[in-house]
Protein backbone atom coordinates (compact mmCIF):
# COMPACT_ATOMS: atom_id res chain seq x y z
CA UNK A 1 0.00 0.00 0.00
CA UNK A 2 1.34 3.36 -0.40
CA UNK A 3 0.27 6.82 0.69
CA UNK A 4 -0.74 9.37 -2.29
CA UNK A 5 -0.44 13.02 -1.56
CA UNK A 6 -2.65 15.15 -4.20
CA UNK A 7 -2.41 18.53 -5.22
CA UNK A 8 -5.32 20.27 -3.64
CA UNK A 9 -4.55 18.04 -0.40
CA UNK A 10 -5.99 14.74 0.12
CA UNK A 11 -4.40 11.78 1.58
CA UNK A 12 -5.40 8.32 1.79
CA UNK A 13 -4.32 4.65 1.34
CA UNK A 14 -5.55 3.19 -1.70
CA UNK A 15 -3.63 0.29 -4.10
CA UNK A 16 -0.92 1.61 -5.16
CA UNK A 17 -0.64 0.11 -8.48
CA UNK A 18 -4.17 0.86 -9.52
CA UNK A 19 -3.78 4.27 -9.25
CA UNK A 20 -0.21 4.68 -10.49
CA UNK A 21 -1.21 3.04 -13.34
CA UNK A 22 -4.50 4.92 -13.97
CA UNK A 23 -2.38 8.44 -13.44
CA UNK A 24 -0.10 7.66 -16.22
CA UNK A 25 -2.90 6.08 -18.48
CA UNK A 26 -4.77 9.40 -18.03
CA UNK A 27 -1.29 11.59 -18.67
CA UNK A 28 -0.61 9.42 -21.88
CA UNK A 29 -4.06 10.52 -23.10
CA UNK A 30 -5.43 6.64 -22.74
CA UNK A 31 -8.38 7.45 -20.80
CA UNK A 32 -10.40 4.57 -20.86
CA UNK A 33 -7.31 2.42 -19.49
CA UNK A 34 -7.42 4.60 -17.28
CA UNK A 35 -10.87 4.77 -16.08
CA UNK A 36 -10.28 0.73 -16.28
CA UNK A 37 -7.64 0.80 -13.91
CA UNK A 38 -9.71 3.02 -11.52
CA UNK A 39 -12.26 0.53 -11.84
CA UNK A 40 -10.24 -2.33 -10.28
CA UNK A 41 -8.80 -0.26 -7.76
CA UNK A 42 -12.12 0.67 -6.42
CA UNK A 43 -13.02 -2.81 -6.07
CA UNK A 44 -9.97 -3.78 -3.66
CA UNK A 45 -10.40 0.00 -1.89
CA UNK A 46 -14.23 0.84 -2.51
CA UNK A 47 -13.75 3.58 -0.03
CA UNK A 48 -10.66 5.81 -1.81
CA UNK A 49 -11.87 9.31 -2.56
CA UNK A 50 -9.00 9.76 -4.55
CA UNK A 51 -9.50 6.57 -7.12
CA UNK A 52 -13.42 8.25 -7.70
CA UNK A 53 -11.78 11.67 -8.06
CA UNK A 54 -9.30 10.81 -10.81
CA UNK A 55 -11.72 8.44 -12.65
CA UNK A 56 -13.86 11.12 -12.57
CA UNK A 57 -11.48 13.60 -14.15
CA UNK A 58 -10.71 10.55 -16.99
CA UNK A 59 -14.34 10.58 -17.57
CA UNK A 60 -14.41 14.14 -18.43
CA UNK A 61 -11.96 13.75 -20.97
CA UNK A 62 -14.38 11.13 -22.61
CA UNK A 63 -17.27 13.21 -22.46
CA UNK A 64 -19.17 11.65 -20.07
CA UNK A 65 -19.95 14.45 -17.70
CA UNK A 66 -22.93 12.85 -16.06
CA UNK A 67 -20.49 10.28 -15.10
CA UNK A 68 -17.91 13.02 -14.00
CA UNK A 69 -19.99 14.58 -11.34
CA UNK A 70 -21.20 11.03 -10.14
CA UNK A 71 -17.82 10.14 -8.91
CA UNK A 72 -17.11 13.84 -7.81
CA UNK A 73 -20.08 13.33 -5.67
CA UNK A 74 -18.87 9.54 -4.57
CA UNK A 75 -15.18 11.42 -3.63
CA UNK A 76 -16.64 13.94 -1.37
CA UNK A 77 -19.25 11.74 0.39
CA UNK A 78 -16.00 9.63 1.30
CA UNK A 79 -13.79 12.37 2.11
CA UNK A 80 -15.79 15.78 2.80
CA UNK A 81 -12.37 17.45 3.13
CA UNK A 82 -11.26 16.72 -0.28
CA UNK A 83 -10.63 19.54 -2.20
CA UNK A 84 -9.62 18.27 -5.59
CA UNK A 85 -13.61 16.94 -6.28
CA UNK A 86 -15.41 20.13 -5.07
CA UNK A 87 -12.56 22.48 -7.35
CA UNK A 88 -13.34 20.03 -10.43
CA UNK A 89 -17.33 20.19 -10.01
CA UNK A 90 -16.84 24.06 -9.48
CA UNK A 91 -15.26 23.70 -13.32
CA UNK A 92 -18.25 22.04 -14.43
CA UNK A 93 -20.27 24.46 -13.02
CA UNK A 94 -18.71 27.59 -14.20
CA UNK A 95 -18.92 25.84 -17.83
CA UNK A 96 -22.21 25.98 -17.55
CA UNK A 97 -22.73 29.23 -16.43
CA UNK A 98 -24.21 28.26 -13.07
CA UNK A 99 -21.68 30.59 -11.25
CA UNK A 100 -23.90 30.78 -7.49
CA UNK A 101 -22.96 27.15 -7.54
CA UNK A 102 -19.40 27.15 -8.87
CA UNK A 103 -18.80 29.41 -6.23
CA UNK A 104 -20.57 27.44 -3.36
CA UNK A 105 -18.00 24.43 -4.68
CA UNK A 106 -14.76 26.73 -4.88
CA UNK A 107 -15.51 28.10 -1.23
CA UNK A 108 -15.46 24.44 -0.08
CA UNK A 109 -12.48 23.52 -2.39
CA UNK A 110 -10.71 27.09 -0.91
CA UNK A 111 -11.41 25.99 2.63
CA UNK A 112 -9.51 22.99 2.22
CA UNK A 113 -6.77 23.78 0.02
CA UNK A 114 -6.08 27.56 1.44
CA UNK A 115 -2.64 27.74 -0.39
CA UNK A 116 -4.08 26.57 -4.06
CA UNK A 117 -4.60 29.90 -6.27
CA UNK A 118 -6.33 28.03 -9.07
CA UNK A 119 -8.84 27.95 -6.86
CA UNK A 120 -9.10 32.11 -6.16
CA UNK A 121 -8.36 32.43 -9.96
CA UNK A 122 -11.34 30.47 -11.01
CA UNK A 123 -13.60 31.69 -8.17
CA UNK A 124 -13.02 35.27 -9.38
CA UNK A 125 -13.77 34.68 -12.46
CA UNK A 126 -17.29 33.73 -11.46
CA UNK A 127 -17.40 36.86 -9.54
CA UNK A 128 -16.52 38.70 -12.57
CA UNK A 129 -19.36 36.59 -14.62
CA UNK A 130 -21.58 37.45 -11.76
CA UNK A 131 -20.62 41.51 -11.85
CA UNK A 132 -19.14 40.90 -8.74
CA UNK A 133 -16.15 43.53 -9.34
CA UNK A 134 -15.27 43.89 -6.33
CA UNK A 135 -14.82 40.01 -4.61
CA UNK A 136 -13.80 39.08 -8.10
CA UNK A 137 -10.42 41.60 -7.45
CA UNK A 138 -10.18 40.18 -3.42
CA UNK A 139 -9.49 36.71 -4.97
CA UNK A 140 -7.47 38.19 -7.84
CA UNK A 141 -5.40 39.70 -5.15
CA UNK A 142 -5.30 36.79 -3.31
CA UNK A 143 -4.08 34.56 -5.96
CA UNK A 144 -1.30 37.12 -6.92
CA UNK A 145 -0.25 36.77 -3.55
CA UNK A 146 0.06 33.23 -3.53
CA UNK A 147 1.24 33.39 -7.22
CA UNK A 148 3.24 36.26 -8.43
CA UNK A 149 4.23 35.23 -11.62
CA UNK A 150 -0.05 34.42 -12.20
CA UNK A 151 -0.17 36.01 -15.56
CA UNK A 152 -3.89 35.85 -15.97
CA UNK A 153 -4.58 36.62 -12.33
CA UNK A 154 -3.09 40.09 -13.38
CA UNK A 155 -4.45 40.40 -16.52
CA UNK A 156 -7.97 39.75 -15.18
CA UNK A 157 -7.85 42.12 -12.53
CA UNK A 158 -6.11 44.98 -14.98
CA UNK A 159 -9.21 44.14 -17.02
CA UNK A 160 -11.21 45.24 -13.98
CA UNK A 161 -9.03 47.82 -13.00
CA UNK A 162 -9.96 49.41 -16.72
CA UNK A 163 -13.77 48.28 -16.47
CA UNK A 164 -13.51 50.81 -13.17
CA UNK A 165 -11.76 53.55 -15.41
CA UNK A 166 -8.78 52.92 -12.44
CA UNK A 167 -6.25 52.95 -15.66
CA UNK A 168 -3.24 53.69 -13.38
CA UNK A 169 -3.49 50.44 -11.38
CA UNK A 170 -4.62 48.65 -15.12
CA UNK A 171 -1.40 49.70 -16.40
CA UNK A 172 0.56 48.56 -13.21
CA UNK A 173 -1.14 44.99 -14.02
CA UNK A 174 -0.46 44.96 -17.74
CA UNK A 175 3.60 45.85 -16.43
CA UNK A 176 3.93 42.79 -14.71
CA UNK A 177 2.09 40.84 -17.52
CA UNK A 178 4.74 42.29 -20.17
CA UNK A 179 7.49 41.86 -17.55
CA UNK A 180 6.91 37.88 -17.04
CA UNK A 181 5.68 37.45 -21.18
CA UNK A 182 7.15 40.57 -23.18
CA UNK A 183 6.06 38.63 -26.21
CA UNK A 184 2.69 39.15 -24.99
CA UNK A 185 0.97 41.35 -27.93
CA UNK A 186 -2.40 41.57 -26.31
CA UNK A 187 -1.12 43.11 -23.04
CA UNK A 188 0.40 45.70 -25.01
CA UNK A 189 -2.53 46.54 -26.85
CA UNK A 190 -4.67 46.71 -23.49
CA UNK A 191 -1.83 48.91 -21.85
CA UNK A 192 -2.08 51.67 -24.45
CA UNK A 193 -5.31 51.65 -24.45
CA UNK A 194 -5.54 52.62 -20.61
CA UNK A 195 -2.87 55.02 -21.95
CA UNK A 196 -4.97 56.58 -24.50
CA UNK A 197 -7.58 56.89 -21.94
CA UNK A 198 -5.25 59.18 -19.48
CA UNK A 199 -4.61 61.25 -22.72
CA UNK A 200 -1.22 60.00 -22.81
CA UNK A 201 -1.44 59.20 -26.56
CA UNK A 202 2.39 58.99 -27.92
CA UNK A 203 2.95 56.32 -25.26
CA UNK A 204 -0.28 54.57 -26.06
CA UNK A 205 1.18 55.00 -29.55
CA UNK A 206 4.51 53.20 -28.94
CA UNK A 207 2.51 50.06 -27.14
CA UNK A 208 0.54 49.70 -29.97
CA UNK A 209 3.81 49.69 -32.14
CA UNK A 210 5.19 46.77 -29.97
CA UNK A 211 1.80 45.04 -30.30
CA UNK A 212 2.02 45.27 -34.07
CA UNK A 213 5.33 44.03 -34.21
CA UNK A 214 4.56 40.72 -32.52
CA UNK A 215 0.82 40.35 -34.38
CA UNK A 216 1.57 41.87 -37.29
CA UNK A 217 -2.39 41.44 -38.47
CA UNK A 218 -4.34 43.14 -35.78
CA UNK A 219 -6.79 45.60 -37.00
CA UNK A 220 -8.08 46.26 -33.17
CA UNK A 221 -4.64 47.77 -32.58
CA UNK A 222 -4.46 49.59 -35.81
CA UNK A 223 -8.31 51.79 -35.02
CA UNK A 224 -7.07 52.50 -31.72
CA UNK A 225 -3.44 53.71 -32.73
CA UNK A 226 -5.34 55.90 -35.64
CA UNK A 227 -7.28 57.63 -32.95
CA UNK A 228 -3.57 58.28 -30.95
CA UNK A 229 -2.18 59.37 -34.28
CA UNK A 230 -5.47 61.94 -35.55
CA UNK A 231 -4.73 63.21 -31.62
CA UNK A 232 -1.46 64.08 -31.78
CA UNK A 233 -2.12 65.62 -35.58
CA UNK A 234 -0.16 62.88 -37.63
CA UNK A 235 -2.90 62.04 -40.29
CA UNK A 236 -0.85 60.18 -42.77
CA UNK A 237 -0.13 58.01 -39.80
CA UNK A 238 -4.59 57.71 -38.72
CA UNK A 239 -5.19 56.76 -42.43
CA UNK A 240 -2.85 54.54 -42.69
CA UNK A 241 -4.08 53.18 -40.03
CA UNK A 242 -7.75 53.54 -41.04
CA UNK A 243 -6.64 52.02 -44.05
CA UNK A 244 -5.43 48.68 -42.85
CA UNK A 245 -8.99 48.30 -40.45
CA UNK A 246 -11.25 48.89 -43.93
CA UNK A 247 -9.15 46.88 -45.77
CA UNK A 248 -10.43 43.37 -43.80
CA UNK A 249 -13.86 45.89 -42.15
CA UNK A 250 -14.79 48.06 -45.25
CA UNK A 251 -17.45 49.23 -43.52
CA UNK A 252 -16.03 50.32 -40.36
CA UNK A 253 -17.84 53.40 -39.05
CA UNK A 254 -15.03 54.74 -36.56
CA UNK A 255 -12.34 54.11 -39.10
CA UNK A 256 -14.31 55.75 -41.68
CA UNK A 257 -14.73 58.71 -39.05
CA UNK A 258 -11.19 58.88 -38.35
CA UNK A 259 -9.62 58.41 -41.67
CA UNK A 260 -12.40 61.14 -42.91
CA UNK A 261 -11.43 63.80 -40.21
CA UNK A 262 -8.00 63.05 -40.72
CA UNK A 263 -8.32 63.83 -44.53
CA UNK A 264 -9.99 67.00 -43.20
CA UNK A 265 -7.04 68.32 -41.49
CA UNK A 266 -4.62 67.88 -44.54
CA UNK A 267 -6.91 69.50 -46.25
CA UNK A 268 -8.73 66.89 -48.34
CA UNK A 269 -12.03 67.94 -48.26
CA UNK A 270 -13.99 66.02 -50.87
CA UNK A 271 -11.95 62.55 -49.97
CA UNK A 272 -13.07 63.46 -45.78
CA UNK A 273 -16.62 64.65 -46.86
CA UNK A 274 -16.66 60.89 -49.07
CA UNK A 275 -15.31 59.44 -45.62
CA UNK A 276 -17.95 60.44 -43.08
CA UNK A 277 -21.00 60.38 -45.47
CA UNK A 278 -20.45 56.53 -45.32
CA UNK A 279 -19.85 56.54 -41.20
CA UNK A 280 -22.89 58.66 -41.02
CA UNK A 281 -25.14 56.20 -43.64
CA UNK A 282 -23.91 53.41 -40.91
CA UNK A 283 -25.38 54.97 -37.79
CA UNK A 284 -22.38 57.35 -36.35
CA UNK A 285 -23.60 60.19 -34.97
CA UNK A 286 -20.01 62.38 -34.86
CA UNK A 287 -20.20 61.73 -38.66
CA UNK A 288 -23.37 63.14 -38.64
CA UNK A 289 -22.01 66.39 -37.20
CA UNK A 290 -18.79 66.74 -38.79
CA UNK A 291 -20.46 66.89 -41.97
CA UNK A 292 -22.61 70.00 -40.39
CA UNK A 293 -18.99 71.45 -39.31
CA UNK A 294 -17.00 70.71 -42.87
CA UNK A 295 -19.21 69.57 -45.88
CA UNK A 296 -21.74 72.39 -45.88
CA UNK A 297 -24.50 69.80 -44.19
CA UNK A 298 -24.19 67.50 -47.52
Amino acid sequence: MLIILLPFGGTGQVGSSALTIGLKKHQEGNYIEAINAYNKGLKLSPTSAMLYDERGTSKLRIGDKTGALKDFQKAIRIDSTFSSPYFKRAKIRQSEKKYFKAIVDYNRAHRHAKGNAKVLFNRANCHYSLRNLSEAINDLNKAIQLDPRHIHAYKNRAKIHAKLENHLLAISDYDMVIRYNPNDATAYFYRGHSKQMLGKFAAAIADYNTALLIRRNYPAVNKKRAVCRYEIGFYKGAIADCNAVLHTKPKNKMALYYRGISKRGLGKIAGACMDLNKSATLGLVMAVDAIKSNCGGN
